[in-house]
């Protein structure tokens, strides 16, 4: 597969594959559906597609400009046919319509179709809204975008700890159950990226995929899809879905790259996510703490993403601990350090690192921290 090119769209460039793959849920739930179609303000369709031979002419089914609704409508058309509409909630365009037409001599209420279809409908309006916001946008990201050899993963993405080996491992098993092109994590709070892949992607370029799409899941905390264009014009589907913080922020984000959409990718990302943050939530502040090797890394990768910005070190060295180990033995010591450890893990900010170096010494890394925050840290930790 080439290296991605471009992300980008039209207005108004509605991904159809991913319409009918929402739409074929409907029709599932909804019995004798004839004929789907998505009209914008004007009256014009903009997408359609007829589920039976013999399906009414779909300008024949738009509802008119002058009686656009903000509510769900019921409306006859003559010859056992019912359109239900149903207005879309996108924030990005508005007065778009979907129609829904049912040929039956005894049609469900509004209420019940409205029911059975709602999930989808708010699919379909996160769609188009991606793909307006994305139509506002080309950015050239060929350079960064390298290709990697079958099912790779990104070394230099994450640090040898349990934490990103346990995130890998979920990762490699998402990646193994599908066909896919791409599984990823990347968790915006400590700069980590996990991938599992086949070619084309790397660290590098998802980090770009995911400054793309923050805005929109943040905004709307679900589920997001959006499209990635190939030099050679081939598109594939990116499914991304956003990770909450036990304070219900946005701190990490785990994506789906695949060729052909599903709706049931929704749902894998969903599990996905979940999976994630529950895993993220279960560590206890004791698997914050790295030692020396993992700490220089930690180092050596907040370095290399972020080489303009400040970053401070303090270092501790816990004095006179012969003397509480004469007084109260060597238990009495460690419970002395472990004390202390819980001390600088309690007083440690979201982005930092404390790390054990040896018997009775400890660091704290504070990635973006100038010097004189530094010191006020440390004279916190000394007061605590």
């Amino acid at each position: 597969m080439p290296p991605i090119s471009k992300i980008s769209a039209s207005v108004p460039a509605i991904d159809e594959q991913a319409i009918a793959a929402f739409v074929s849920e409907m029709v599932d739930s909804v019995e004798n559906t004839a004929l789907a179609i998505i009209s914008n303000w004007a009256g014009h369709p903009v997408w359609q597609r007829s589920y039976q031979s013999g399906a009414p002419d779909p300008n024949e089914c738009i509802p008119a400009n002058e009686v656009f609704a903000a509510e769900p409508a019921k409306r006859p058309l003559g010859r056992g046919n019912v359109a239900y509409d149903f207005p879309l909630s996108c924030i990005n365009v508005e007065n778009y319509t979907f129609t829904l037409v049912v040929y039956s001599l005894d049609p469900p209420s509004l209420t019940s179709v409205e029911f059975q279809i709602s999930k989808m409908l708010s699919c379909i309006s996160r769609q188009i809204d991606v793909d307006v916001m994305l139509s506002t946008t080309s950015i050239d990201i060929s350079r960064i975008a390298t290709a990697l050899p079958a099912k790779t993963i990104d070394q230099n993405s994450s640090t040898p700890d349990i934490a990103s080996q346990s995130l890998q491992n979920i990762v490699d098993l998402c990646f193994s159950e599908r066909e896919l092109e791409c599984v990823a994590t990347v968790i915006t709070d400590c700069g980590t990226t996990t991938i599992a892949c086949k070619d084309s992607f790397n660290r590098q370029s998802i980090n770009k995929l995911v400054t793309l799409l923050k805005e929109p899941l943040e905004k709307k905390r679900r589920v997001v899809t959006a499209r990635i264009t190939l030099t050679n014009g081939d598109k594939c589907h990116v499914v991304c879905a956003p990770i909450l913080s036990k304070k219900q922020t946005v701190d990490a984000i785990a994506l789906l790259i695949v060729r052909d959409f599903e709706p049931s990718y929704s749902k894998l990302i969903r599990r996905l996510a979940n999976k994630i943050a529950k895993q993220r939530h279960a560590e206890p502040s004791s698997t914050k703490l790295l030692n020396r090797i993992e700490l220089v890394v930690k180092i050596c990768a907040t370095l290399e993403i972020q080489p303009t910005l400040p970053h401070s070190l303090i270092y501790y060295d816990a004095d006179k601990m012969h003397t509480i180990n004469d007084a109260f033995g060597y238990s009495g010591g460690d419970s002395a350090l472990a004390r202390f450890k819980n001390i600088l893990v309690d007083s440690a900010g979201a982005n930092d690192s404390v790390a054990h170096m040896g018997s009775d010494r400890f660091a704290m890394f504070l990635p973006g921290a100038s010097s004189d925050t530094a010191v006020a840290k440390a004279t916190q930790v000394l007061k605590s």
